[in-house]
This record gives structure tokens, C-alpha cells and sequence, in this order.
């Protein structure tokens, strides 16, 4: 969902009109060319909105950020999701069925690492983990030093 359509939500979520709900931050004309997507809203603005109506950040984040993110980047959530599941139930058949779908989806080489030695934690086998991805791991995180 857009930001628009998502300030929409809001609102009608707070019982509000459009005039209530941008009173004293925007005109109201102007606000509702942003619901209708026709417009957008500054930073400031849309913060000042959330903060004066009490509205979480991360939930507005998460109504919204799905339309503002890769379709990539949406299988890499969802895969890592999967595995923070199957983590949290400590299932170590399907830490290891996803820690595989990541090596194979994922362009992102932290979440590749990460799979991977979380399953070689599950399984009994950090001692086994190549030379090759404890350097790829020294790599990646010794990029700040």
C-alpha cells in the first residue's frame, strides 16, 4: 500500500475527516491529493501526521513498505522470515530446506552466511564450515575496521 493510501487507512482507522486529521500540519485540499496518490508529502509532514495522531512508525512502515521494496528484497524477507521460524520451533529439517532455497534465491551474501551457519549450528557442524565461508564471513564483517 502507498503512503497515500495508507494515511487513508489511518484516518478513517481514527474515525477522522481529512480536515481533522491534517489540521495544523497541511491544507486539507493538499492532503487529499496525497490519499488519492496524486501528491506526495514531505518527510516532516507525514512524521508530524503519525506523531500528533499517536500512530505507530512501524506499523505505518509496515502497511507501506511493501510498495517500496524490491520484489527481491520481498523473497529475501519472506525466506528470512521462513528460517526465523523454523529456527524459533527448532526445526532442523526445515532450517535446513531453507538455509538451501537461500543459497539458491538470495543475492544477498549476509543472509546467504547467516543460513548457513545457523544450519551448521542446528546441526552439529560449525567445526565442518569451510575455509571459504569463514572467509567470506571475515570479509563481510570486517568492512567498518
Amino acid at each position: 500500500m502507498k503512503i497515500g493510501e495508507a494515511l487513508r487507512e489511518v484516518r478513517l482507522n481514527l474515525g477522522l475527516s481529512q480536515a481533522k486529521m491534517c489540521e495544523g500540519i497541511v491544507q486539507r485540499p493538499f492532503y487529499a491529493l496525497v490519499e488519492s496518490g496524486k501528491s506526495g508529502i514531505r518527510a516532516e509532514s507525514l512524521i508530524m501526521l503519525l506523531i500528533k495522531h499517536e500512530v505507530d512508525i512501524n506499523y505505518f512502515y509496515n502497511l507501506v513498505m511493501d510498495s517500496y521494496v524490491t520484489s527481491e528484497t520481498q523473497i529475501d524477507r519472506m525466506l528470512q522470515n521462513k528460517m526465523e521460524y523454523a529456527v524459533n520451533s527448532k526445526n532442523i529439517k526445515s532450517i535446513n530446506y531453507y538455509k538451501n532455497k537461500i543459497i539458491r534465491s538470495s543475492s544477498d551474501e549476509i543472509l546467504k552466511l547467516r543460513a548457513q551457519v545457523t544450519a551448521a549450528y542446528f546441526n552439529n557442524q560449525l567445526d565442518d564450515i569451510n575455509d571459504e565461508i569463514c572467509q567470506k564471513i571475515y570479509k563481510e564483517f570486517d568492512k567498518e575496521n
